[in-house]
């Protein structure tokens, strides 16, 4: 007992002992975190997590509208070196498109898209010829 007290009074006055009480909650949260959790698996289980069964519709068909900002990415300058300022500029972007998704089952299918975008953006150069 003598030696326990010994510890606990070392370890109460070393200047760790904010650190040693956070790491300690640290664990305990850990702790009852995974206990939780482990406790909550078994309530699942009897679930079932993915739907096999077909899909709703065997097409599914959306039309769509799009906004916002184009932009240009380029590295000109870096390929010619003729080229001694380039200056872009962002614009807006409107379009609209549809799109069709086959359904195979609840949580897949195939799909593609046509979308059509008009944008308008401003890209400036100076060069210098000789």
């Amino acid at each position: 007992m003598r030696k326990f007290v010994g510890e606990l009074h070392r370890w109460w006055e070393s200047r760790n002992f904010a650190e040693k009480i956070v790491n300690e909650m640290k664990r305990y949260i850990i702790r009852l975190a995974i206990g939780l959790i482990l406790a909550a698996v078994p309530a699942t289980a009897s679930a079932q997590f993915i739907s096999y069964a077909p899909a709703k519709k065997f097409v599914e068909v959306d039309i769509h509208l799009m906004g916002g900002t184009t932009g240009i990415i380029q590295n000109y300058a870096g390929k010619f070196s003729e080229i001694t300022e380039a200056n872009s500029d962002n614009g807006t972007g409107l379009g609209a498109g549809a799109g069709a998704v086959f359904g195979l089952r609840e949580w897949l299918g195939f799909g593609t898209e046509l979308n059509l975008l008009f944008a308008r953006n401003k890209l400036n150069m100076a060069v210098s010829g000789t």
